[in-house]
């Protein structure tokens, strides 16, 4: 019987022992209070920058230790987890500083689209004002034909045949084309373009027999 008694004594003393420690457990943790003073004296002194002091592995270390049973569990969890979210958003902040600054849009302009119009055509090129050396006889014909034509065929100095074209003697052909009164238009060897100007007074015509006698030149009207 006292054997008994005294074992049940025994396992009061240790139960009373121990009570005091898990009471300590379930209450309040040191080590909390530790990191959160900690916590709240670097994020005061830093601000956002506070997340990657050297101190703050310290506050990490506090909180891992508090007691899964403690009443802080919660808030220490909740303390580690905002650590670490405020380290990664304070790397991607400094990471993208330092990338290239990106170029600056322009403001919306309503009259873009008008001005980015291509511009219109320039006017079809209509030549020089009157027949000049190199000019082809096609151009010749369709835009001079109202006063120059084809007068003969006919030999220069250097013994080659051209053909000439002679200026209509009007008032409007010699107002139009001054330079060219009394001037005839000399058609290179081929025919296809005009290759210079002669004075119409340095011809001579001649008339020929079909057998090759000369003859007068047939009378004026």
């Amino acid at each position: 019987m006292l054997r008994n008694l005294g074992r049940t004594a025994l396992l009061l003393i240790l139960f009373a022992l121990a009570a005091p420690g898990c009471r300590r457990e379930r209450g309040h943790s040191k080590a909390f209070d530790d990191a959160s003073a900690l916590f709240r004296k670097v994020y005061a002194e830093k601000l956002d920058d506070a997340y990657d002091d050297p101190r703050m592995q310290e506050v990490e270390r506090l909180l891992s230790v508090v007691p899964p049973q403690s009443i802080d569990s919660s808030a220490a969890q909740e303390l580690q987890k905002r650590i670490a979210d405020g380290r990664a958003a304070l790397l991607a902040q400094r990471e993208g500083a330092g990338a290239p600054p990106q170029e600056a849009q322009p403001p919306a302009d309503p009259w873009a689209d008008e001005r980015n119009d291509p511009p219109p055509p320039p006017p079809p090129d209509a030549g020089a004002p009157h027949p000049v050396p190199g000019m082809p006889v096609e151009e010749l014909r369709r835009r001079f034909s109202d006063c120059f034509s084809f007068k003969f065929n006919g030999s220069l100095p250097d013994k080659t045949k051209h053909d000439l074209w002679e200026m209509a003697d009007s008032s409007a052909c010699r107002k139009a084309h001054p330079e060219l009164a009394d001037q005839m238009l000399v058609i290179d060897a081929e025919g296809k373009a005009v290759m210079g100007t002669v004075p119409a007074t340095a011809l001579q015509v001649r008339y020929f027999y079909a057998d090759g006698g000369e003859k007068p030149p047939p009378p004026k009207p």
